[in-house]
Formats: C-alpha cells, sequence, structure tokens
C-alpha cells in the first residue's frame, strides 16, 4: 500500500511540471500575440494618417496664398488688396475662387458675388501647376482713425479628383490718416434767437484725388437756416463741391438762428462725403460747438396760457406771444412777425390786433399797430396775442395722415445792436409745436336675426317671460389721426344674460367674460392711425343668452350696459375715450324688427 501510495504522489508530481510548462508557453504565445496585433495596428494607423494626408491634405500641400496692402491706410481714400495664389504642386488647381471677408468698417469697391453682409466671393478659374495668379480688391475704409482693421481672404479649389480644399490668410492695417481737413469758425457765445454765422474750411491733405464730393451740415431742429455764401443743393444743408483734386480747397459760410434752451451748447456736425460707384460715404467729419448765451430779447409762447397744452378737434387756440427787452438799451422800430401753420387750423377764423398779409397769412405787430414799438424801452414786456379755432374733422385722404399738430414762429427784429454784439441787426425768434390728440370711435349694436352674417340666434322671439333667446353683440372701433395702444372695450351684462361665446374678431383678440366683474372685454393692442375711416372697421363679435323674468314683461329687456372703450395716445400720449349706448331688445339696428317687436312677452 505504501508503495502504491508513493507511486501515485510521483505521478502527481510530473503532472504539475507538464502544466507549468504548459503555462508559460501559453504566456509566451500571449506576449507574441499582443506584439503582432500592436505591429499591425501601428501598420494600419500609419497607414490611415497617410491616406487621409495624400487625399485630405495633399491637394493643398504646396498652395500658397499671400496678402500684400499698405501698413497704413487714409480714411476714405480707396486702397489695393492684392491676393497671390501660388501653385508649386504638379497638378493644377481647379475652378478657383477668392473669399474676401471684411469688417464692417471697410468697404470693397468692385463688382463680385455677394455672399451677404460684409463677404464677396471672385472666380479666378484654373491656376496651372507651378503657376501664380494675382487678384486685387479695391477697398475703402469708413472708420475714424486710430483703430487697427483685419482682412481675411481665402482660397477654395479643386485638385485632381479630389474634394474642394481651403487655405487662408489675413492681414491687419492700421488707419492712420485723414484725407481732408475741416475748419469749423464760429462765434464764441451764440445768442438765443438771434442771426450768427460760421464758416466751414476745407482742404484735400492727400494725394489722392475724389472726383465726387459734397459737404453736408446736420442742423439741430432748433436751429432756423437762413442764407449762405454757396447756394445748397438740397434741404439747406447739402453742397455739391464735384472733384477735388489733391490740394484743392475752400469754404461755406452759412447764416442762422438758434432757438434752443439758454445755458446749452450748440453742436453742428459736419460730413464731407465722396462718392464711389454711386453710393455715398463719410470721407471727414467735424463738430461746430459754441456756448448758447440768454438773448438780449427772450420770447416765449404759450397756447390757452400753457407750454404743453394738448389741442382737440373742434378747440379754439389761444397764442400768446410774450417778449421782454433784457438788451440793457432802448430798441428802435421793434417788428414782431409771427406765422401759424397747420391743416387743422380754420384760418377764416382768425382774432387778431396784427397785420395779416393774406397771400403768405404772416401776422405783423409794428409801432402802427403797437406804438410802444416805435422805442422799447429797456426793461420793457408785453404780451401779442392771436386765436384761431381747429377744425370739427380730421382732413384724412389716406393712411399716411395722422399726427396733426399747429406750429407757431414769431420773429422779433428791430435795427438797434447793443454795443457788446457785432450785428447788423438786433433779432430773436422762437417756434412751438401744438399737438392735436387723436379721436376713437365706438359703436355698439345688437341683433336677433343677425342678416349681415351667417349668425343664427336661437329662442323666441318676441322675447318671453321664461324664455331663452340668443341675440350678437356687434362692436364696432373707427380711429382717426393718432396710432393708439393698449385699447380695451368693456361693458356689463345684465341681469338675466350670459355670454355665450366670441363668434369672430378682426384683430388677433376676441372678446372674454370677467366671471367676477360680469363684464365683457375686448383688448386689443395697437390699433393704427385712420382704421376705419381708410378701409374696413375693426369689429368684434359675439353671442349673449337672455331670459327675461316677470318684472321685464311689458317693456324691452336690457341686455347690456354702456361700452366704455379706453386707450392710449400714441402721439400725445393721453387717454382716449369712447363709449357705445347700452343695449336692449328695443333692437334699433335690427331692420327686421318694428318699434316694440322686442317688448317682452308674458
Amino acid at each position: 500500500m505504501a508503495l502504491n501510495t508513493i507511486k501515485k504522489n510521483s505521478k502527481s508530481d510530473d503532472a504539475r511540471e507538464n502544466d507549468t510548462e504548459t503555462d508559460e508557453s501559453y504566456e509566451r504565445l500571449k506576449k507574441i500575440a499582443i506584439g503582432l496585433i500592436s505591429f499591425f495596428g501601428l501598420i494600419i494607423v500609419g497607414a490611415g494618417i497617410v491616406l487621409y494626408l495624400v487625399l485630405f491634405n495633399g491637394g493643398s500641400r504646396g498652395v500658397k496664398l499671400s496678402i500684400e496692402t499698405p501698413n497704413t491706410i487714409t480714411t476714405g481714400v480707396p486702397f489695393d488688396v492684392v491676393a497671390t495664389v501660388s501653385n508649386n504642386q504638379d497638378t493644377p488647381l481647379g475652378n478657383a475662387t477668392l473669399r474676401l471677408d471684411l469688417p464692417s468698417n471697410l468697404v470693397y469697391l468692385g463688382v463680385a458675388n455677394s455672399e451677404g453682409g460684409s463677404a464677396t466671393t471672385d472666380h479666378i478659374g484654373d491656376v496651372g501647376a507651378g503657376s501664380l495668379i494675382k487678384h486685387t480688391f479695391k477697398i475703402l475704409d469708413v472708420e475714424d482713425i486710430g483703430v487697427t482693421q483685419t482682412i481675411r481672404i481665402s482660397t477654395s479649389y479643386t485638385s485632381g479628383k479630389s474634394s474642394r480644399f481651403e487655405v487662408k490668410n489675413t492681414k491687419d492695417v492700421s488707419v492712420t490718416n485723414s484725407p481732408i481737413t475741416l475748419t469749423v469758425k464760429m462765434p464764441d457765445h451764440i445768442i438765443r434767437g438771434s442771426s450768427f454765422e460760421f464758416m466751414v474750411t476745407y482742404q484735400n491733405t492727400s494725394q489722392f484725388a475724389f472726383p465726387d464730393t459734397s459737404l453736408q451740415i446736420n442742423y439741430p431742429d432748433t436751429f432756423h437756416y437762413e442764407s449762405s455764401s454757396m447756394p445748397p443743393q438740397a434741404m439747406n444743408n447739402v453742397w455739391t463741391l464735384g472733384e477735388l483734386k489733391s490740394g484743392d480747397s475752400g469754404s461755406i459760410t452759412v447764416r442762422g438762428t438758434y432757438a434752443g434752451p439758454d445755458g446749452t451748447t450748440l453742436e453742428i456736425p459736419v460730413l464731407m462725403n465722396a462718392q464711389f460707384l454711386g453710393n455715398d460715404y463719410k470721407i471727414a467729419e467735424s463738430k461746430l460747438s459754441s456756448a448758447l448765451s440768454p438773448s438780449p430779447i427772450p420770447l416765449s409762447i404759450l397756447v390757452n396760457n400753457h407750454s404743453d397744452y394738448v389741442a382737440r378737434v373742434g378747440d379754439t387756440l389761444t397764442f400768446t406771444i410774450h417778449y421782454e427787452n433784457k438788451s440793457g438799451v432802448a430798441l428802435s422800430n421793434v417788428v414782431v412777425k409771427a406765422s401759424i401753420d397747420g391743416e387743422m387750423v380754420n384760418m377764416n377764423t382768425l382774432t387778431t390786433t396784427a397785420k395779416k398779409d393774406n397771400l403768405t397769412n404772416w401776422l405783423t405787430w409794428d409801432s402802427s399797430v403797437i406804438p410802444a414799438f416805435h422805442l422799447l424801452d429797456a426793461g420793457a414786456s408785453g404780451d401779442l396775442t392771436a386765436s384761431v379755432q381747429l377744425k370739427n374733422f380730421f382732413p384724412i385722404q389716406n393712411d399716411s395722415d395722422k399726427n396733426y399738430s399747429v406750429k407757431v414762429s414769431a420773429r422779433l427784429e428791430s435795427p438797434t445792436v447793443p454795443y457788446y454784439m457785432s450785428a447788423n441787426k438786433l433779432t430773436s425768434s422762437i417756434s412751438s409745436e401744438t399737438k392735436i390728440g387723436g379721436l376713437v370711435g365706438l359703436t355698439s349694436q345688437l341683433f336677433f336675426r343677425d342678416t349681415d352674417t351667417d349668425i343664427i340666434n336661437a329662442g323666441e322671439f318676441p322675447p318671453r317671460v321664461g324664455k331663452a333667446t340668443e341675440y350678437t353683440v356687434h362692436w364696432t372701433i373707427r380711429n382717426f389721426s393718432t396710432d393708439i395702444d393698449n385699447v380695451t372695450v368693456r361693458a356689463q351684462l345684465k341681469n338675466g344674460v350670459e355670454f355665450l361665446k366670441s363668434v369672430q374678431s378682426s384683430t388677433n383678440e376676441g372678446v372674454t367674460f370677467d366671471d367676477a366683474t360680469g363684464d365683457v372685454i375686448w383688448h386689443i393692442e395697437k390699433l393704427p392711425a385712420t382704421k376705419g375711416l381708410v378701409g374696413n372697421p375693426v369689429e368684434a363679435i359675439f353671442q349673449v343668452r337672455a331670459t327675461p323674468s316677470a318684472s321685464d314683461a311689458g317693456q324691452f329687456m336690457q341686455i347690456l350696459g354702456e361700452s366704455i372703450l379706453s386707450a392710449t395716445d400714441d402721439f400725445t400720449g393721453l387717454e382716449l375715450n369712447g363709449r357705445g349706448v347700452g343695449l336692449s331688445t328695443a333692437l334699433p339696428d335690427d331692420r327686421t324688427v318694428g318699434a316694440d317687436g322686442g317688448k317682452v312677452q308674458q
């Protein structure tokens, strides 16, 4: 037994040795397999990279895009951007294009295919192997000096049978110069309402000859142009100068009055424009500014004793022109002239002590009307008045007839000039505008037989106690001379009446019912002027059901209380109101119902 046991143990040791050798062989094979997999993996990755470079990058190897520009540029003077595409490959570039991307302050002066915004594309065709193509873009800077602009250009092409490729490049340019010197000379102090002169001098200090130029002066609203040394071509503020060669110069003198508030600074921008390809571009700008001194003869205008009066249709307006001599000296032969302008003014109702020119409608007060004007003492003051009535209707013909107002201008003159002023006469002027508020109308109607629509109202008619009958309510709005916002129409349903539904509306908003208040409400965000006067009115229709009680027998049942409209006038900022009558089963608008046909029956 002991021998057999020893033999078995010996056999077990041999088996273990064989198992160990098997494990070691497996590990060696595993390492070899991993090595081979890694090796072939690297080969595959490398091949993929090579294939990618050949297919997707090979077409751009040897292709270069360079950009040539001046390092510094002058605003308003065109400059060249030269893009060079060099093909150093053995294969030609096919169907090549150049795309130019500019910042907003650079303008391309050429005819190219627009990409939208500031991008344009030019087709340059094929570029042979070993050759290059140069393309020039004409660019204009319209920004002020002291900025740096980045120009971006890319070229796109095909190479062989591969897909399209793209090469990009950028170039920065600095705006360092202005081509035009603009100088503005004006008085150190300007007296409000008195005439003054300012002179604009210009010179082309660049080497570029501008083919078509113009000078533009942007007056503020309170500046009144009187004259200039050279007649303007448009709106009293644009002068066409034509060609402006290098070194050319000139000047323009403008006379006018300024009626802005005392103590403010007058600023008037002056622009020099040049035309390229039919478009005007600013090439230089300057601002004239001067402190505004109080007028020695201040004028003011009140309307119905208010400085901010808002008129209504049919109003009578009384204009009061107040004057005061603060010049410190007596003024001789004072004359005050005034004009009243506006489509709503009925000049046939004018009441005034002034002399009226029937051709121009100018009003004049002089010493023949106001004896004190023969010699107006220092410190003297007074009021001049004129009254007119507004028309009872708006003269609306089309949808652009809106925002009516009355404008009054007044001007005082005297040949006496105080010692501290340099002028040939003393003047003072002022103007005012009185806005006329809008008007909105509301109509409310009730129908049983709504013959103008497809609506069929159910129930008994004439109405009967305890029996339900349906009716339709029509709200119609007509808006006159101003745009209005936040329009709301509301009315209360009477006892025994319930809201059924909003049937139709000519706006996006329908009629709703407020359970808490018992009101029917129609809200409209905006309503343009002339709506319902030019074109169809705005209308909403809703349906109600009414059940008369015993107390309604023998009389008309009340259906809807008075309809109230409220809105905000965009032009004047005031609240506008409209009213529609209360509605009952009397149905005066229903042509199928007689005078007593809507009385409630037992």
